[in-house]
């Protein structure tokens, strides 16, 4: 009998330990801060306060329900409690910041900043911040509008995806006539696991992406064409592997419209190594491609765009303007500077045009230099004449051997032909009714 009045007692002494921590790992504070509520972000991160102290709560509104989200306080020794409701309701998750969390339910959380588990406190101001986590859901659909941040499988940014997925998510651009473009990469289970990507809203428009590969897989740039500007992304898995999956970066790109003569390109409005909007790039070999840089050497001072050698692999690599209207039997002149870093590692480079942003549609050869070794920015001035009227690329290509250095291309300037002698310096003009005639 006492053996087991013994057991009895060590069974609730145990029970009231276990409660008793468990209460400290759940913290309720009493002090909203900062008062108002915040709309929980959507694809974004947002900074709640930088004035928040260890013993407050935020209020999040907005909160969808199956959306994930990440919890942060500058301290990176704080715990973090999450209570859905009310300040003191149930609670959703616990732990050390970052916290990532998942919504049960719609509506308002409330997230309560502390010293430790023991719900210390601390009137010292710390940034709280709160992050949407964008993920496909395991299954059925749900749509988000946004210009930025990720999207990921269910297993977010930190954990592989789970088992039987078939959920889709379609996003709209956030920005007024906008197209939404996808760049990242995959990481699934060959042949069994599939991630699509559609044209459109839902599953239903064209197929640009069936990705399948146990391997980390780019899928370059994926830029809607829809009407709607949207994208659909749907991801199937089976009851074996799982891997990685997906992290999408989600952009609004603008639609790029044609341009009129003159034209001009000096590469002073990106951040290197991107190339500027609405011009593009395609590598048609094995080696590099092309990206800007500021290497401000070789007499290049500024943003150029630039091909970097490869050590086994030649050259051949496309720029492309954006489209330019041009006027069949009209002559116009191309000018732009070109070099590379000197006569121990001689480039070489093609200017070509075509009716397409594409190296096969580069059908009519405009310049050659088949031997750049000069180490200094040359001049290049050619003039050409379409023969019909549309719309026309120019395409600079890198075809450089393997293991040379850098050739550099800038200040390209499309213009109509003057026709004028170059040595010109002075002309006079005379107006006789409405006509004006020039002499030199």
């Amino acid at each position: 009998m006492t053996n087991k009045k013994t057991i009895k007692l060590l069974v609730l002494l145990i029970l009231i330990i276990f409660t008793g921590l468990k209460a400290l790992s759940q913290c309720t504070n009493t002090v909203p801060y900062p008062t108002a509520a915040i709309a929980a972000p959507n694809g974004t991160s947002t900074i709640i306060t930088t004035e928040q102290w260890a013993g407050d709560y935020a209020t999040i509104s907005s909160v969808i329900n199956g959306s994930t989200y990440i919890s942060t306080s500058s301290v990176n020794t704080d715990f973090i409690t999450i209570r859905r409701g009310t300040y003191n309701g149930t609670v959703i998750a616990s732990g050390t910041t970052p916290l990532t969390w998942t919504a049960t339910n719609s509506g308002n959380y409330y997230i309560h900043y502390n010293t430790n588990s023991g719900c210390g406190t601390q009137s010292t101001n710390r940034t709280t911040t709160i992050a949407n986590v964008l993920s496909v859901p395991k299954n059925g659909g749900n749509s988000v509008t946004t210009c930025s941040g990720h999207i990921y499988d269910n297993g977010g940014p930190n954990s592989s995806y789970t088992t039987y997925n078939d959920g889709y998510t379609t996003i709209y651009p956030g920005t007024a006539g906008g197209m939404i473009q996808l760049t990242g990469s995959y990481y699934t289970e060959s042949g069994y696991d599939h991630v699509y990507i559609y044209n459109g809203v839902g599953t239903s428009g064209a197929i640009l992406l069936d990705g399948s590969t146990s391997s980390l897989t780019s899928i370059g740039t994926i830029t809607s064409t829809d009407i709607s500007g949207a994208l659909t992304i749907r991801f199937i898995s089976d009851g074996s592997i799982q891997n990685s999956g997906f992290d999408f970066a989600i952009a609004c790109k603008i639609p790029c419209t044609v341009s009129n003569i003159p034209y001009s390109q000096d590469f002073e409005s990106v951040t290197v190594p991107v190339i500027p909007d609405c011009t593009s790039i395609q590598n048609s070999g094995s080696g590099n491609n092309w990206e800007t840089a500021n290497s401000n050497s070789y007499g290049f001072l500024s943003n150029a765009l630039r091909y970097t050698y490869h050590s086994t692999n030649a050259a051949n690599a496309w720029f492309f303007t954006g489209g330019l209207n041009l006027i069949g039997g009209t002559s116009y002149r191309i000018t732009f500077r070109y070099g590379n870093t000197g006569t121990t590692f001689p480039e070489k480079l093609k200017v070509a045009y075509g009716t397409s942003a594409a190296a096969a549609s580069m059908t009519s050869p405009l310049l050659d230099f088949p031997n750049i070794n000069q180490g200094s920015p040359q001049n290049a001035t050619y003039d050409f004449t379409p023969a019909s009227t549309g719309v026309y690329y120019i395409g600079f290509n890198a075809y450089s051997d393997a293991d040379m250095f850098y050739l550099f291309v800038d200040d390209i300037l499309v213009n109509l032909s003057s026709g004028l002698p170059i040595s010109l310096t002075s002309f006079t003009g005379k107006c006789d009714n409405g006509k004006v005639t020039l002499n030199w």
